[in-house]
């Protein structure tokens, strides 16, 4: 938890959650309350949800849109930027230096549409570095103009288990076989890396659709980008963004899922943002939009979690001392050859 969740660079927005002036995001990520706002100036910033006083939090989980926050335990206020602004009954109080008390703010970067902070304060990083081409594939999305349409929370098995089923498409013709298996082109996949390392840390996974074959006919100039294809882009550690340029069933959009670790091994949290590049305004299409949104959450929630509940049973046992990937599993394997050099001393995070 804390070389990689608390020692990176963790995604905790999306923009377009915080379009506003004065709107803000609370949340928890293991174990560390964390508050972003965005300011009258523009600027996202992320803070430690802890009132310097005793310690409670200053916003409660979820969003909203307000220009000050105040502590429900002593009423201590703060504001946008974090500074402490009022002490409740500062005569009876005491004399207080209000400069020493300011929320305590963490490193924070915006780029492409998405916020991302360091949940060790005074610990800096380089996103582009971090990113590496990653950050031109989700640049290109423009998601700072998307729009929010839906957010819900999923409990799962260990992220790791988790985050193995957002990487490979190898279990789709099974798991998937009444949902997904007919959109794909089973067992045929490519795995791009992206970042300052050869296993990434980040991915692209790609795979033909099942109508690819309806393109022989047709001149290659007329493709357009997405046609008979799926890919999900992995964001490291723990970020999946399958979204599509859209079709007859669904406008251009989907989800980003954020998978992050439960509060004992056992256990995860996925936050599913399902976000689009438009919001209809016809019936039709936010049916259609709606529709796509339930068969997101249904195949995550009673397919891909339900599997992967087993997977977690069974690592309770005996049965296998390790877990074997193939080659057709080339997104775990990079994954947790990636894990496993931050986990180790060769990393350097620790510094």
């Amino acid at each position: 938890m804390r070389k990689v969740f608390k020692e990176m660079p963790v995604l905790v927005a999306l923009s377009c959650e915080l379009k506003h002036a004065s709107d803000y995001k609370a949340l928890e990520i293991v174990g560390v309350p964390v508050l972003i706002t965005r300011g009258q100036d523009g600027i996202a910033r992320a803070f430690l949800n802890v009132c310097r006083h005793r310690g409670a939090h200053v916003a409660e989980p979820g969003h909203g849109n307000q220009t000050r926050f105040a502590c429900p335990y002593h009423g201590w206020t703060y504001d946008q930027r974090g500074s402490l602004i009022g002490v409740t009954d500062e005569s009876k109080f005491g004399q207080v230096d209000v400069s020493c008390r300011n929320l305590v703010e963490l490193y924070t970067r915006e780029v492409a549409g998405l916020i991302f902070t360091c949940l060790t304060p005074g610990r800096a990083f380089d996103i582009e570095m971090f990113l590496g081409e990653m950050l031109d594939e989700l640049a290109s999305y423009r998601l700072e103009t998307w729009s929010l349409v839906s957010q819900n929370i999923v409990e799962g098995p260990n992220w790791k288990v988790a985050v193995d089923g957002y990487i490979e498409f190898y279990h789709i013709a099974s798991l998937h076989r009444d949902s997904l298996a007919s959109m794909v082109t089973n067992n045929v996949m490519a795995c791009d890396q992206f970042g300052g390392y050869p296993f990434g840390p980040h991915q692209r996974i790609a795979a033909p659709s099942g109508d690819i074959l309806q393109l022989l006919d047709k001149p290659a100039a007329e493709w357009s980008t997405g046609d008979a294809l799926l890919d999900v882009k992995f964001v490291f550690p723990n970020n999946s963004f399958a979204i599509t340029s859209g079709n007859a069933l669904s406008p251009a959009g989907g989800m980003l899922s954020q998978v992050f670790p439960g509060a004992v091994p056992e256990t995860s949290i996925t936050i599913q943002n399902h976000i689009y590049q438009h919001v209809p305004t016809i019936d039709t299409e936010r049916k259609a939009l709606d529709e796509a949104i339930e068969r997101f959450k249904y195949v995550v929630r009673e397919e891909d979690y339900r599997g992967g509940q087993q997977i977690q049973l069974g690592m309770n046992t005996d049965a296998n001392a390790t877990f074997l990937f193939g080659r057709n599993e080339v997104g775990p394997q990079n994954f947790h050859t990636a894990l496993d050099y931050f986990l180790s001393d060769l990393s350097g995070l620790s510094e």
